[in-house]
Formats: C-alpha cells, structure tokens, sequence
C-alpha cells in the first residue's frame, strides 16, 4: 500500500512538470557530440579551438570551418579560386555545413568536424539554391544523398572523394589545369586508388607548371616564350600527356633554365667591369672601345629576344664579349697603374721568331682547341687590348700579329 501511494504521488509530480516547464539556464552544460543513424552532429555551443587555414602552395588543409564555429572563413579565397571567386553567403555556408553533417561527409580532425567545399560545388551554388547544387555535385561523384545516407561504405567513400578534389582545387588553382579528369574517373571505376594516382600526376604538372610561370617572368627569349605557350596550350589536356613526352618537357625547361643563368651572369660581369672602368680616367679611344662593345652586347641581346639568332649561338657571342670586355678593363687598369711599363718589358728581350708553342701561349690557345674561329677571336681580343689606337704599345701588338701569323700559316698546312 505505502509502495503505491509513492508512485501515484510521482506520476502526479511528472504530471505538474508538464504544465509547469522549469526555467532555462543560462550556462548550460555542453553536450557531447552525438550519432543519429548514418549523420554525425556536434553541439554548437561546444567550444573547440578553431582550425587554422593552411597557407596557400600546399596540398591539404584545413580551409573549411568547423561546424562548432559557425563564423570561421570556410576557406581562404586565393588557395582554390581565381578571379572572380565564386562567393556563398552565411545562409547557403550553414546550410552546406548542415548537409555535410546530416549526410556523414564531415571530416574529424584534431576533435573538431570539418566541411571541405571542391571549388565545382561552390560554383553550382552561384547559379541554384544549396540543396540542389549538393545534390548536382554528388552525381557527378556517381552517388545520389538518398544512396550515401543509407550506405555507410558510400558515405565513406564519397568523403574521401571530396577531400582528394579538394586537394586538386588547391594543387591547380592558379594553373592552366583542370579537375575535370578526377571527376571523370570518379564516374568510371570509383576506384580511390587510381584517383589517388591522378592526383599525383596533377601534382607532377602542377609543379612543372609553377616553375614554368616562374621561368616566364626571368627568361626573355623568344624562343622560350614560344616554348612555354605551347604548353600552356598543351597542358589543359595533362591527363592525356604521357610520360616520355613530360619528362622531354622537364629536361627542355631545365636547358632553358641554365642558359638563362648563363645569360644572367654574363651581363653581371659586364656590369661588374663598367663599374670597375668608371673608377679611371678613359682616353677618347678607350672609350670608343668600350662603347663599341656594349653595343654589341645590346644587338645579341635583341636578337635574342627577336628569335633572330639561336640562343646557344647568342650565349656563346656574349660569352666572348664579356671576356673580351674583362681583358680590356684589367689591362686599362693595370697600365694605370704600372705606368704602361710592364708591357715594354715583356718583350724587351724576345726579338726573334716565335715557334708555333710559343705563339698558342702568347694568344691563350691549346693545339687541342685551335681553329681558325678561335684565333680571330683571340687575335681580335688582344688588338683591341694592345693596339696603338687604343694607347697600346707598337712592338706587343707586332709580336700577336706575328703569333696570329704563325698558327694561321699553321692551320693551312694541317689540313693540306
């Protein structure tokens, strides 16, 4: 009897409960994150750390918000996008984040669920409302939400899909490259392993593709820039691209990059010997000289950037220029300082016949590397060093003429 009177009086009290609601607190303890069939949900009032994005150039990331932090960026504009950039507002972000979580494609990471948006569900939610456009990407993923909400190995699968495109968005962003063949393979095999490797040959090209960009903004050639339109072109179509044909472009673009080096230093040590010039004072003929060779500096450089001359001839012109410029600048410099006297004594005591070793030594040669090319190059280097005209000595520039005599008469009879 005792027993039954308790209970009616507490079925009586939950009675009264009912039309009496007890009054909302404040400071609510948060709930913890809790399973509702296939959808996984997190509190919004939990409080979580918020992710940081990623830096822009790199694969992965944490550029989608989480869902405890409604109001934190979904990504940074310029990792996935160029201009213009397709702009969602805070309604159609919560709504995505809702289906994102209903559906089991959120992402746990570091105890905070993350929402990753491929670029191509961004812009279908330009031109329709959330709902369709998440239901448009995910056919062209090949599922249907109604197939990934009651099948959890499709869920898991689709999730894992939408962050490798994601990874491509940022991979390819400010490239001439497309996502196009990672959606077509999905709607093939969906085979995570082959869109895995996809995703690695997108990175190959992606890379070849900034160092591309980066060589245009140094290399002025024309050649080059015809080189690199052609496969601005060329690599919209990568994933058709085979491998011989790539690794042919990384080792052209690699040739390119040393001869621009070459060039680059070339024109610093030109540079470098203008200066080192200016710091003495030039006769009228010295600063003939100079002049005269700058301005063939400046015409292999045009023909360069014309496509006039082919670049390894232009780089070996200028290589021969930039030695010839170097001599003239020391040799000036060391008769300013020696009073000219060094050169009147080095052939003070050599009147007689110079022998064929004697003359390569006295022009810089090796029988290994005479021509006749050569000897007119050396042969026009020291003249325009030790000619008279120039405020050179008389008797050295007789004794190259007699060098250049020597192996000339030398390299007629070789042959012969």
């Amino acid at each position: 009897m005792k027993q039954w009177i308790i209970k009616f009086f507490k079925k009586c009290w939950n009675i009264l409960q009912g039309f009496f609601p007890a009054k909302k607190s404040d400071e609510l303890e948060p709930t913890r994150p809790r399973r509702n069939g296939n959808a996984t949900r997190k509190n919004v009032n939990q409080k979580t750390e918020p992710l940081r994005p990623k830096p822009p150039g790199k694969t992965g990331g944490y550029s989608a918000s989480s869902f405890a932090h409604p109001r934190t960026l979904i990504f940074p504009r310029e990792v996935l996008f160029k201009n213009p950039s397709p702009k969602i507002n805070s309604l159609q972000r919560k709504t995505l984040e809702s289906l994102f979580s209903e559906y089991n494609l959120s992402v746990e990471e570091y105890g905070s669920y993350v929402a990753y948006f491929p670029s191509r569900l961004l812009t279908y939610i330009e031109q329709q409302d959330a709902f369709s456009s998440f239901r448009k990407f995910l056919g062209d993923l090949g599922v249907t939400p109604e197939e990934i909400f009651r099948d959890r190995s499709k869920a898991s699968f689709t999730r894992e899909a939408i962050v490798i495109l994601f990874d491509a968005d940022t991979n390819c962003w400010d490239t001439p490259l497309s996502t196009e063949p990672l959606y077509r393979c999905l709607q093939a095999d969906r085979n995570l392993d082959n869109l895995k490797k996809i995703l690695n040959k997108l990175e190959d090209f992606t890379r070849f593709s900034h160092k591309l960009q980066r060589l245009a903004d140094k290399i002025s050639f024309y050649l080059f820039r015809q080189f690199s339109e052609e496969l601005s072109k060329k690599l919209q179509y990568w994933d058709s691209i085979t491998r011989e044909d790539f690794d042919h472009w990384k080792a052209l673009l690699n040739e390119y990059e040393s001869a621009s080096k070459l060039y680059h230093n070339c024109l610093e040590q030109i540079d470098r010997d203008c200066d080192r010039s200016e710091k003495v004072t030039l006769t009228l003929d010295q600063h003939t000289v100079i002049k005269n060779l700058l301005q063939e500096v400046e015409q292999i450089k045009e023909q360069l950037n014309d496509g006039f001359i082919e670049i390894d001839e232009g780089l070996h012109q200028l290589e021969i220029l930039s030695d010839e410029i170097n001599y003239f600048v020391n040799e000036v410099l060391h008769r300013t300082r020696d009073d000219k006297s060094s050169s009147k004594e080095k052939f003070a005591t050599k009147n007689d016949k110079l022998s064929t070793e004697e003359a390569l030594n006295f022009l810089n040669l090796t029988i290994e590397t005479l021509s006749l090319e050569s000897l007119k190059t050396a042969h026009r280097r020291y003249a325009r060093i030790y000619h008279p005209d120039v405020g050179g000595d008389n008797a050295t520039m007789q004794k190259y003429n007699e060098a250049y005599e020597i192996l000339k008469e030398h390299l007629a009879t070789r042959y012969t």
